[in-house]
């Protein structure tokens, strides 16, 4: 065992190459760069694969649980501008004026899109493999 890895214990070694990956990653490095990193360092190719793996994964769930956030943040903006317009059109009396709140709805409407887009195909880079 070297030197540098006789003051850690093999899960601190573990998380280590598993955030070393991430942010190499998450950084805009290619799965192959990346790879051929750890493989430098000394890992076996195939464990390196294993690695991105599991990794790209987390990076997908992490996505997935944000796009739900932007769903929800995008309808309760959307419902609120639809709720104050509904009720301004209702107590407004015949030929007076009322309150559209279309920046409400249209940012809460493409949040929440947006948000859909990231639930079903997770990121939107080119190197996780999205659904879509």
């Amino acid at each position: 065992m070297s030197q540098v890895t006789e003051n850690y214990t093999q899960e601190e070694i573990v998380q280590a190459v598993y955030d070393y990956a991430a942010s190499e990653l998450m950084a805009g490095k290619s799965r192959e760069q990346v790879e051929s990193a750890l493989v430098e360092k000394g890992m076996d190719a195939e464990d390196a694969r294993l690695v991105l793996t599991h990794v790209s994964q987390a990076i997908a769930k992490g996505h997935r649980k944000g796009g739900w956030k932007n769903m929800i943040v995008g309808a309760l903006c959307c419902g609120v501008g639809i709720a104050i317009t509904a009720a301004t059109y209702t107590a407004a009396a015949e030929g007076e004026t009322y309150v559209v709140a279309y920046g409400a709805i249209i940012f809460g409407g493409i949040q929440s899109l947006m948000g859909l887009g990231q639930v079903i195909c997770g990121p939107l880079d080119h190197e996780t493999e999205p659904a879509c």
